[in-house]
């Protein structure tokens, strides 16, 4: 899968955006719970693409600290959003009240 421009239209605001298309790497998937989840992203990992069915708080740093309410940014019930990073960092997930499916796709 090669890199390109994949534009958003928002009709309800009249708004175009363009988004730079990631080339599919690694795929985790892991079932939230309220102990913090860990994963790292491999080498050449810089951008990843993050998709949950309920809602949970996540933290990406680059010493795996657990995620806690108090420090994580919320991603909502069927939240799908992407997110700028090093390889080697880490991304730690913990469910917000009820267990789900958590998606992590590493690109290039």
């Amino acid at each position: 899968m090669g890199q390109g421009n994949v534009s958003n239209q928002s009709s309800a605001m009249g708004a175009s955006e363009a988004y730079q298309a990631i080339a599919q790497g690694t795929t985790t998937n892991k079932t939230t719970s309220g102990t913090s989840q860990e994963i790292q992203f491999g080498t050449g990992t810089n951008i990843i693409r993050v998709a949950t069915t309920k809602a949970c708080y996540i933290l990406i740093d680059d010493d795996g600290t657990d995620v806690t309410s108090s420090n994580g940014m919320l991603l909502p019930d069927g939240g799908v959003d992407y997110f700028s990073v090093r390889p080697g960092e880490y991304l730690n997930v913990i469910q917000v009240s009820e267990a789900g499916t958590f998606s992590l796709t590493e690109g290039k």
